[in-house]
């Protein structure tokens, strides 16, 4: 179970006997991810981002190489008959400005995390403990 905090809900008149906010007071209230775990893990490797009007298109997939074995010159020969690497997509999402903000900051916060936990490991590979 995960728990992020919206701090974007603001007073608009609305609240019903909840906790009073004065107009354009900002209260955060937690979202409660439930059930994150039950969602499978896909692996991707190919990112494609695009703008239409005030809207970002980011579709995200995954591809192999294509399987070729044998000599380096029979590899060669293999290639030579691949036109295009098909990539699966695995989800396209379209996100607001802000929104693509958010994503943006918080994939940067993680890779920074990433990062520095290497530098304390002393720069070993793979998955933080």
């Amino acid at each position: 179970m995960m728990t992020t905090i919206c701090s974007r809900l603001s007073a608009s008149g609305h609240n019903k006997g909840r906790e009073r906010l004065d107009e354009g007071q900002q209260k955060g209230i937690p979202f409660l991810w439930l059930g994150p775990e039950d969602v499978p893990i896909l692996f991707v490797n190919q990112f494609v981002s695009q703008f239409y009007h005030d809207a970002f298109i980011v579709t995200i997939g995954q591809t192999a190489p294509p399987p070729v074995v044998g000599t380096p010159e029979e590899i060669a020969e293999q290639l030579e008959d691949v036109s295009y690497v098909p990539v699966k997509p695995a989800v396209r999402l379209g996100l607001s400005e802000s929104a693509m903000r958010e994503l943006i900051a918080h994939l940067q916060a993680n890779l920074d995390q990433y990062e520095q936990a290497q530098q304390a490991k002393g720069g070993e590979e793979g998955w933080p403990t």
